[in-house]
């Protein structure tokens, strides 16, 4: 018997397993698109109270970086790990941090990743 939070064949099944409750298809679903990086930081601030400038000034107190910029050496698994541990962050919502610290994106960055290749819209088509 299978209760609640657990699926199979794509249904999950409520405290009452005879009236499964069908799994909305996330590509079909606007309400799980792609997230662009300024509501992943959004989000982060929402869940921790700190603002990209807080996790920079906490990222150079804690020897990640220096003058703003990445120290030698620092690796984006011991950020990550840093920022799991200590905000109880998501995999992906680190890594946006990491994307901060490292300068691939900025505070000011406010794009989506590209849909996946079977949606319509696409890039590059």
């Amino acid at each position: 018997m299978t209760l609640s939070g657990a699926s199979r064949q794509g249904t999950r099944f409520s405290l009452l397993p005879h009236f499964p409750i069908p799994v909305t298809d996330r590509k079909a679903s606007p309400s799980f698109g792609p997230m662009s990086f300024q509501a992943y930081l959004t989000s982060i601030e929402a869940q921790t109270g700190k603002t990209p400038a807080d996790f920079r000034a906490l990222a150079e107190q804690n020897g990640f970086t220096e003058g703003g910029e990445l120290k030698a050496g620092v690796k984006a698994g011991a950020v990550v790990d840093w920022l799991k541990r200590e905000f109880g962050l998501g995999h992906g919502h680190a890594m946006a941090i990491w994307a901060l610290l490292s300068g691939k994106k900025s505070e000011d960055s406010n794009d989506s990743p590209p849909p996946p290749a079977d949606e319509p819209g696409r890039r590059g088509t």
